[in-house]
């Protein structure tokens, strides 16, 4: 090989490495950023335990703005929540930093997270709150029906949900927003 010809291959190699489609780039971004959130949850674990050795909120506020002046008190309950909520779900790692403080709200249900998780394709901020708004109307309707029910009606759904051996999903929700009173008035 002269080299004109050892030039042109190396030039033609050089070139296929620079460039890289956009999916080849998503998944570098990806991997980059599933470290951060490893990071993230470590981080939250250590500010809570931070948290756990001061007196107060303000004491702990205090102590966090003189070692972390870089990070203001919401990223810091954004961190401990995540940190709390998904330190044993591995799937997480996947998830950008935005869906889990979106996710770690105490307002979102487990079903909501654990349908997010288990996405085969990391689902973006957009669709994790898309999906929490179709759970919250669902769980708005669910809450209009139960209210309109009267205890007889809730009492013979449940004997045919039991009688059939399985209690709906849908039912199951309604009897865990029971209210104590309402338990006691229908269960006695």
């Amino acid at each position: 090989m002269d080299d004109d010809q050892y030039l042109e291959e190396l030039m033609t190699q050089v070139s296929a490495r620079k460039i890289r489609s956009l999916d080849d780039v998503a998944a570098d971004v990806r991997s980059n950023l599933n470290k951060t959130v490893e990071s993230i949850i470590d981080a939250g674990k250590a500010l809570q335990e931070g948290r756990d050795m001061h007196p107060s909120n303000q004491a702990f506020g205090n102590w966090c703005d003189n070692e972390f002046p870089e990070l203001g008190s919401r990223t810091r309950s954004n961190m401990m929540a995540i940190a709390g909520r998904f330190d044993q779900h591995l799937n997480a790692q996947r998830l950008g930093y935005s869906v889990l403080a979106e996710l770690a709200a105490p307002s979102v249900s487990n079903d909501v997270v654990e349908r997010v998780i288990a996405a085969p394709i990391p689902m973006k901020l957009a669709e994790v709150k898309a999906l929490k708004k179709s759970v919250y109307k669902t769980t708005s309707n669910i809450l209009e029906e139960i209210e309109s029910m009267t205890t007889d009606e809730i009492v013979e759904q449940l004997k045919e949900s039991m009688n059939s051996g399985k209690v709906s999903g849908g039912f199951q929700g309604q009897l865990n927003r029971l209210t104590e009173d309402q338990k006691v008035e229908v269960f006695g």
